[in-house]
């Protein structure tokens, strides 16, 4: 092995030191969703509200929509939750209709924290899918609160 290849043990060493602080990708996430609002606000007259709890460790985003179907509006709320500890994220999205009749919580979906040795960076990974701050931002904003079709 040449002093310019990296080792398995060299790359686990840049992943932990990467994951010893995700507190930076919380800070993006949250700026993320920030960002997501005001263009979904501006380009699409769509409103929500983000909020971050005081202790720092929820990020929820609240959106209501008329339903023609039904009198009234239709209260959506995404609760992004961090846990420092296990380097995980739980997104779900609770709705609830002002009859009161509609009620929904759908399934939360869990997001590991990974590092990416390559880019140095750290990101939010899914079974299926690696996603930045900004792409986690919109995906679960536009897509899934809002369910658009991006």
């Amino acid at each position: 092995m040449s002093n310019s290849e990296e080792s398995r043990l060299d790359k686990k060493i840049a992943a932990e030191k990467l994951l010893a602080d995700i507190n930076p990708l919380w800070d993006d996430l949250f700026a993320s969703a920030e960002a997501t609002r005001d263009k979904l606000r501006d380009s699409l007259a769509r409103e929500c509200a983000v909020v971050l709890n005081d202790r720092g460790t929820v990020i929820r985003v609240k959106y209501s929509e008329r339903s023609p179907s039904l009198l009234g509006a239709i209260e959506s709320t995404l609760e992004m939750r961090l846990n420092r500890d296990s380097k995980k994220l739980t997104a779900a999205i609770s709705r609830q209709g002002s009859s009161q009749a509609i009620a929904t919580k759908e399934p939360p979906i869990v997001y590991a924290i990974t590092a990416d040795i390559e880019t140095g960076s750290l990101r939010f990974s899914d079974k299926q899918t690696h996603y930045s701050p900004v792409e986690l931002a919109e995906h679960l904003i536009a897509e899934g609160l809002m369910k658009m079709v991006l």
